[in-house]
């Protein structure tokens, strides 16, 4: 399972084992795994990021909640980069650390 709620995806993988008895996880975004061997290369942990919760009747402030996705994304593509070529990579560095300058306060 690799898309949905943490709490979902678990809860469906489960499912798969117990009612089909089929081999089935669900990894956290960056794992690698390597069908053809049928085994992980690389297993990663996740970072729990709690979810706001908001009173009734109350406005959320989507603009920063955008920016917290866009961040978010940001991660997720440096990690789906690993193992890039180092002038790429090097390149991405640069342009992140150019970005974080103009906005840091």
């Amino acid at each position: 399972m690799n898309h949905g709620d943490d709490d979902a995806c678990v809860a469906f993988a489960s499912r798969i084992r117990s009612e089909l008895g089929l081999d089935a996880d669900a990894p956290y975004s960056g794992t690698i795994y390597d069908l053809a061997q049928n085994r992980y290369i690389k297993a990663t942990t996740g970072i729990l990021i709690p979810k706001k919760e908001y009173a009734p009747g109350s406005r959320k402030n989507t603009v920063y909640d955008r920016l917290l996705a866009a961040g978010q994304r940001l991660l997720a593509v440096i990690r789906r980069n690993e193992g890039g070529a180092n002038k790429d990579l090097a390149k991405f560095a640069d342009q992140i650390d150019a970005l974080c300058d103009k906005w840091e306060r």
